[in-house]
């Protein structure tokens, strides 16, 4: 069995769902941080203190790298045998498909945040798109 991927963007709800991911599925386990990258329309948060000129694919990049490792850090923190990868993807739910399915991984985690009101018992667009193409397992883990 593959490691799980960890979806990181660099925001409260990945942050959260890695935590929370950590008590649901035991320590030490294998674990892919993947963050989904792409020019002009990024999609996830950079690193404290990084200037980006999102329309420079290199930048764009490296910031991904960076977002990479702090998931990385914070996974590692929790009990997880952690390593970084980043993909160039669009939508992003394909980005995370794809690297589950590389390197065989039964489970992909990610971040939702809560919903209230008409709409609160759906998920974000991310993880109701890659629940509907990953052919395995998606842990939603939604922020209170």
């Amino acid at each position: 069995m593959g490691p799980v991927i960890l979806a990181y963007d660099g925001t409260e709800p990945a942050a959260f769902a890695i935590e929370q991911a950590s008590s649901r599925l035991g320590a030490n386990r294998e674990a892919i941080v993947a963050c989904v990258w792409r020019p002009v329309d990024v999609c996830f948060k950079p690193v404290p203190g990084r200037r980006l000129r999102a329309c420079v694919a290199r930048e764009v990049e490296r910031a991904a790298h960076e977002t990479a490792a702090a998931g990385v850090a914070l996974a590692r923190h929790f009990g997880f045998h952690a390593r970084a990868r980043t993909i160039e993807a669009a939508p992003t739910w394909k980005g995370l498909v794809t690297l589950a399915d590389e390197w065989e991984c039964p489970l992909i985690v990610l971040g939702s945040r809560h919903r209230t009101g008409l709409f609160g018992h759906r998920t974000g667009p991310v993880a109701g798109a890659t629940r509907s193409h990953f052919q395995r397992s998606v842990l939603v883990i939604h922020q209170p």
